[in-house]
């Protein structure tokens, strides 16, 4: 069998790390390997910093001279809690515009999370510096942008976020978004999260019908008047959902016969349905004699299940007869939210072969339905 390569090693005595990474600590007198990550691809160090916390990637300029520069290879931008709670009230709008400045790019991925005090000196920011972030970024060709704000106001986007063309993944939280007059779409993007999202003008229906490529969509909260499910079942795309029907400041009415055409989603895979806030109305007794075939649902979550809802009930139920290749069923709240509930029998999967570990994985499950609030004083779990 031929030997590897030979590994180089520093023999001098006097090694340490004041000398740079061209060594590595010595070790109780041992031999000290020569430095390798310096000269690395420029791809394979920028890859490794992209792995550290913003902050420690940036002080990889004092390892060495030759690392002065180093992090200005940084293709991800996270600027995070954990960001503000290191610069606590040093943070200024401008400390970001310097930094975009100098990365070498191109610039993939860029997380911005508006956080609350003290992590977020507001007095020393405003939201038009966003601005100048995104006319920087849109010269890098960013791929990636996420903007997360736990301030009590929105943040307003500028209108130049709709020429991101290059865009593949878009997750906002509490923002407005402009007019929708100039907005051509975003032929690339395959991961949508509005939550919380108002437009100028528009809506989000309109800016979903934009996103032709999108696999995985996200909607909670919006400041739309109606729930139009037919422009989200026009993806063809689309393996994932999670809808939720409230809408902002107000509760949804919706028909079974409107949860229905997303049925008309083929790949669809996994979805998510919050029924909180939302009042179901039964169509008659032809919806019953609609078809709901989810050909290729795989897991299905339902959450704020109204048990006391006939159509809805009976509608949870026509769902799973469609659903032929459902592999993973989750309902939440089935206790809190079904005030008339009497009898709630459990069936636990069996994941192993020794009987002793199944009786104490029930007896954890037990345990743990036991803590749950239940709006229905007579109700019994049972497990069989």
């Amino acid at each position: 069998m031929a030997a590897g390569p030979a590994l180089r090693v520093c023999k001098a005595s006097s090694c340490n790390f004041a000398q740079g990474p061209q060594n590595f600590y010595q070790i109780m007198g041992r031999p000290c390997m020569a430095d390798y990550i310096s000269n690395m691809p420029e791809n394979v160090i920028s890859n490794i910093l992209n792995r550290l916390p913003l902050t420690e990637a940036v002080t990889t300029s004092i390892l060495a001279k030759n690392w002065r520069f180093k992090w200005t290879l940084l293709t991800d931008v996270i600027l995070d809690e954990d960001f503000f709670y290191f610069l606590k009230s040093k943070f200024e709008g401008m400390h970001v515009t310097r930094l975009l400045l100098q990365l070498k790019g191109p610039i993939r991925r860029f997380v911005f999370s508006v956080e609350p005090k003290p992590l977020f000196a507001k007095d020393n920011f405003n939201y038009e510096e966003i601005h100048a972030w995104l006319l920087l970024l849109g010269q890098q060709g960013i791929e990636e942008l996420l903007i997360h704000n736990w301030y009590s106001e929105p943040v307003t986007l500028p209108t130049q976020m709709y020429t991101r063309l290059e865009l593949k993944h878009l997750k906002l939280h509490w923002c407005t978004l402009p007019s929708l007059v100039s907005f051509e779409g975003f032929p690339n993007l395959l991961t949508l999260e509005l939550l919380s999202v108002k437009f100028l003008t528009g809506t989000i229906w309109d800016f979903i019908a934009g996103c032709p490529s999108v696999e995985s969509l996200k909607i909670n909260r919006t400041d739309s008047k109606e729930m139009r499910l037919l422009d989200i079942a026009r993806p063809g795309n689309l393996k994932k959902l999670y809808l939720s029907f409230s809408l902002l400041n107000q509760v949804t009415t919706m028909t079974t016969y409107n949860i229905s055409q997303l049925s008309s989603l083929p790949k669809l895979e996994s979805l998510t349905l919050d029924f909180q806030e939302c009042k179901l109305l039964e169509e008659g007794s032809s919806w019953m004699n609609v078809p709901v075939a989810f050909v290729s649902l795989k897991n299905l979550n339902l959450s704020g299940v109204d048990f006391g809802n006939n159509a809805m009930v009976a509608f949870i139920i026509q769902m799973i007869r469609g659903a032929p290749r459902l592999q993973m069923l989750e309902t939440r709240c089935v206790l809190a939210c079904s005030p008339l509930l009497k009898n709630l029998y459990i069936k636990p999967y069996t994941l192993h072969d020794d009987h002793n570990e199944n009786v104490m994985m029930n007896w954890e499950l037990a345990r743990e339905l036991l803590k749950l609030h239940r709006a229905s004083p007579t109700a019994v779990v049972e497990f069989f």
